[in-house]
């Protein structure tokens, strides 16, 4: 008889450990439907914050942007302090024309290219060279 009264107890204690999750599930879902309602307010909120902080982040960006166009460039700021100071005399050309490798052989170069302009500015060379003409 002592197996009946173990069978019997472990069925009501099944039965009444069923009943306890069932309430259990209940009190869980009444708490996460309470707080879903605080959770969207406080989602709304966080979204709101997130597209401040874009809209910061993009006219600081566009402010910087503007700032760079806006300002003169180093080198207009810087040309007329040497202007002011006394300008450097340019250097002379060589004599010879420079060295220009060719296969193995070293040569001097063809041309007169950069005879008449200053290597170190920063304006191109002064263009020389007229397109030919077709006759049809």
């Amino acid at each position: 008889m002592n197996k009946q009264t173990n069978v019997q107890a472990n069925a009501s204690t099944d039965e009444l450990s069923k009943v306890e999750m069932e309430k259990k599930r209940s009190e869980i879902t009444a708490y996460y439907k309470e707080s879903l309602t605080h959770l969207k307010v406080q989602l709304e909120y966080e979204v709101v914050l997130k597209d401040i902080e874009v809209a910061r982040a993009e006219r600081i960006q566009s402010q910087m942007f503007v700032a760079q166009a806006m300002a003169e460039p180093e080198e207009a700021k810087e040309a007329p302090q040497q202007q002011r100071q006394a300008p450097a005399p340019r250097p002379q050309a060589p004599a010879q024309p420079p060295l220009q490798k060719q296969g193995g052989n070293v040569g001097p170069l063809v041309g007169t290219a950069g005879a008449d302009w200053d290597v170190d500015s920063k304006a191109a060379p002064p263009r020389r060279r007229a397109l030919k003409t077709v006759e049809e």
